[in-house]
């Protein structure tokens, strides 16, 4: 009885946690319209029938750092539902060594892709800083 309770609980976890990640990239991509209007992100004197930059970067960093800002707005709300879920990994192992062990190697590469996402972060947009200066 108590394993078929579990079993409905760690259901019904699932589903939520599923159903929160769907939803906040819905309010991510409503908030980026601006009040309903779409904005033309290219050169706004972009003759009809040729060939304009949709993406509205001029340089080689702009577009990276805009690929990386993208990346973050991506990858933080998936790495807080991989820590979420590692802690409920762990509670769900009840002591069970080998399932401890599975969640602590859950939770160790999702801070570790973490730390990816924010070095790759901070070295664009530090590189992308130095180059300007340089350059410019």
């Amino acid at each position: 009885m108590v394993k078929m309770n579990i079993q409905k609980i760690r259901f019904a976890l699932i589903h939520l946690s599923v159903l929160f990640i769907i939803f906040s990239f819905v309010s991510i991509a409503f908030a980026q319209l601006g009040g309903g209007t779409v904005r033309n992100t290219g050169s706004s004197n972009c003759p009809a029938g040729q060939l304009c930059n949709p993406i509205g970067t001029q340089t080689l960093g702009d577009l990276i750092n805009k690929i990386t800002s993208a990346a973050m707005k991506i990858g933080i709300p998936i790495a807080t539902f991989f820590i979420i879920w590692s802690g409920l990994k762990f509670v769900m192992a009840r002591g069970n060594e080998t399932e401890v062990t599975a969640a602590k190697t859950m939770f160790w590469w999702t801070i570790i892709g973490t730390a990816v996402l924010l070095a790759a972060n901070v070295l664009s947009s530090t590189l992308g800083t130095t180059i300007r200066q340089v350059f410019n």
